[in-house]
């Protein structure tokens, strides 16, 4: 069963990379679930320039959340540009919401005998 949450990555991860490893911690990630790292970038610049920089921020947050002890293994990243950015670029906070990173936690089904 999916579960998807984000955060804004413009403002540090230091602090967030610890909640989030918590919060896995706490959700007990076994072997065969995954945490799928998403990077976003606002509608500025061209297609590629957004597609490296949401990837580049995918991966900063990944770091992190390995430094803070979660397994590699469960961890997967993707990049999507600015497709899943607001239409208009807007004014400098909406920017900033584009700028963003989203988890997608799958949780693998098993046999509550188990």
């Amino acid at each position: 069963m999916p579960l998807g949450w984000a955060v804004a990555s413009g403002l540090g991860i230091g602090r967030r990379g610890h909640l989030l490893t918590g919060v896995l911690a706490d959700q007990r990630l076994r072997f065969g679930d995954s945490l799928l790292i998403v990077g976003h970038a606002d509608r500025l610049g061209s297609e590629l320039f957004n597609r490296l920089v949401s990837r580049e921020r995918a991966q900063a947050v990944r770091s992190a959340i390995l430094e803070n002890g979660l397994p590699a293994e469960l961890l997967k990243t993707d990049a999507v540009g600015s497709k899943q950015a607001s239409s208009e670029p807007g004014t400098f906070q909406q920017r900033a919401a584009n700028r963003r990173v989203t988890f997608h936690v799958e949780f693998v089904e098993t046999d509550p005998a188990e």
